[in-house]
């Protein structure tokens, strides 16, 4: 047995819904129109900061130096590798350097295993260069 729900209370003067006026119930509905629409923005459904742009996208096999890039603020580093090809577990690291001292800012991943991916996120904008270290297949993206 499906119950039917009941009509809108219509005020007599026909005004209001519910006791609400009609002018509060559309700037209600207008209001959670536009959150829809800046919710489905450009914006990362995990952290909720905007998509960042795209500032390097290397991918290789075995130890390498990625070329510089530079940021203006707080970037990420999205990595990967796969060692299938090997057949068995390997190491895989990710450092960070400053460009022109060549000094060592951060270790962004290290790893054990036949695979694996992570983020890792830097606070502070510069130019930078990425030392690779492992026989594995590997994608770095930095955003």
């Amino acid at each position: 047995m499906s119950e039917e729900s009941p009509p809108p209370q219509l005020s007599p003067d026909g005004r209001s819904y519910w006791g609400v006026p009609r002018g509060v119930l559309w700037l209600l509905v207008l209001l959670m129109v536009i959150a829809i629409v800046l919710a489905a923005g450009s914006h990362n459904t995990i952290t909720g900061q905007p998509n960042p742009q795209l500032i390097m996208d290397e991918s290789g096999n075995g130890n390498s130096k990625t070329p510089s890039f530079t940021t203006s603020g707080g970037w990420e580093i999205d990595w990967s590798y796969d060692c299938s090809n090997l057949g068995h577990s390997a190491t895989f690291q990710v450092t960070v350097y400053e460009s022109a001292s060549k000094s060592q800012v951060d270790i962004a991943a290290i790893a054990l295993g036949t695979k694996g991916a992570g983020v890792a996120f830097e606070d502070q904008g510069g130019t930078y260069y990425l030392q690779v270290i492992s026989e594995c297949n590997w994608h770095i993206m930095v955003k």
